[in-house]
């Protein structure tokens, strides 16, 4: 079954390209990254956030979702553990905070990945570094720094900036 599931992907994805590609989706869930390894040629770019901004964003974003900080670290514990059984030379971490600061470490990565940066086509609408460089260090200013600060002693490693 899984064979047959692997062949169906890999088809799929040599349809949609002559060559590399790149596609960005935010997020793409824990549970569906045991698929891929499936996916012949593909690349998997995890990028990491530092867990106090992401707590905020988890709080105000878009798709907001009230959650304790004990809550809250004890879900990115679970996730890095379920993540880093996934492991994967095709799967490659890097830092939010480096890919959004950062034109020239895009640049290699564009490079690493056989993708000539000529072939990107810019569109702000879904990534917009500058706009995006505002929310680097947004748990500095948030109101609740009691739950920034158990956030930043459970979850060391998962600080960025």
């Amino acid at each position: 079954m899984i064979e047959a599931v692997s062949r169906f992907l890999n088809s799929v994805l040599r349809l949609k390209a002559n060559g590399p590609f790149l596609y960005l989706d935010n997020p793409i869930p824990l549970n569906l990254m045991r698929v891929f390894p499936l996916l012949e040629n593909a690349t998997c770019l995890a990028v990491m956030r530092d867990a106090r901004d992401q707590y905020v964003v988890r709080l105000t974003g878009s798709k907001a979702v009230p959650i304790a900080a004990e809550a809250y670290f004890k879900q990115r514990i679970a996730h890095a553990e379920a993540f880093s059984a996934v492991s994967h030379p095709r799967l490659w971490t890097v830092s939010f905070e480096d890919f959004v600061r950062d034109e020239g470490f895009r640049g290699d990565l564009l490079d690493k990945l056989g993708i000539p940066p000529e072939s990107i086509t810019p569109d702000p609408s879904r990534f917009d570094p500058s706009a995006l460089q505002k929310k680097i260090g947004i748990h500095k200013e948030w109101a609740d720094q009691d739950a920034v600060r158990k956030i930043t002693e459970a979850l060391p490693s998962m600080l960025r900036d």
